[in-house]
């Protein structure tokens, strides 16, 4: 392509200006070609992450098997190919918190088992403080997800990277 300076016009063919016959400079258009737009989280799966094992967690009081899932969507979330890095470093630290539950709640049984269900008396009022802490800052998670700011639960077992 070229252009011509005393024309100013552009031309598609050959060196000189079809007008005044001068040369024409070599012109090279920018076409634009969007740069890979980088997805922009809008706070709903990293909100999500958080607030589906709370309700999962509600739902476990009438099927105990849903307690043992509640990890589950931030492997889902984590998996999914549209994720942004907000959304996937939210799943992951929501999995991690789920997963050290999970371990705090099947140790809570196994000791009560062990102890011939005399250790529940100490260690379900426990169980119920901890799983309160947790319901706390898994809402604090919750919140800060929504508002699109990173948010590490303090008592995670970081099992995921």
């Amino acid at each position: 392509m070229g252009y011509c300076i005393s024309c100013q016009e552009n031309f598609t063919e050959g060196k000189f200006c079809p007008n005044c016959g001068k040369q024409t400079v070599d012109v090279v258009m920018e076409t634009e070609t969007p740069a890979a737009e980088v997805p922009s989280s809008t706070g709903q799966l990293a909100m999500w992450s958080h607030l589906i094992p709370i309700i999962a967690g509600f739902l476990s009081l009438l099927t105990f098997i849903t307690i043992f899932l509640l990890w589950v969507p931030g492997l889902v979330i984590r998996g999914l190919t549209n994720v942004t890095e907000f959304d996937r470093r939210h799943a992951t630290e929501s999995m991690n918190f789920q997963l050290t539950m999970l371990i705090v709640t099947v140790t809570t049984g196994v000791l009560g088992v062990l102890t011939l269900f005399i250790g529940f008396i100490v260690l379900l009022p426990l169980w119920a403080i901890i799983q309160l802490v947790a319901l706390i800052f898994t809402i604090q998670a919750t919140m800060a997800a929504s508002k699109l700011k990173e948010y590490r639960y303090p008592i995670a077992i970081r099992f995921v990277k």
